[in-house]
């Protein structure tokens, strides 16, 4: 209740290429899936140690960025379209 239940900023910086650390509460584990294509943390000292990955990897970097971008997609106005579409079909 106290938790954005879901995040629009998130998935517009994973659009740009950016590398979301959210907190995991909310709904904001449904749009990062942990280690894949943005983290997730529970406590400062696991925030940091995250950012500290980002930064200090950047190979790992290069690879998660694809994949954030990718993800975004499945946010887009295109697929949230067909999906309503599909679903007014089904009735």
């Amino acid at each position: 209740e106290q938790c954005e239940h879901f995040g629009i900023t998130p998935v517009e910086a994973m659009a740009s290429g950016m590398i979301p650390i959210l907190t995991n509460k909310g709904g904001l584990p449904e749009i990062v899936t942990n280690g894949v294509d943005g983290y997730l943390w529970d406590d400062p000292t696991e925030l940091l140690a995250k950012t500290q990955i980002v930064i200090n990897t950047p190979v790992e970097f290069q690879k998660m960025q694809q994949k954030a971008i990718e993800s975004s997609k499945q946010f887009s106005k295109e697929n949230f379209k067909n999906k309503i579409i599909d679903l007014l079909k089904m009735k």
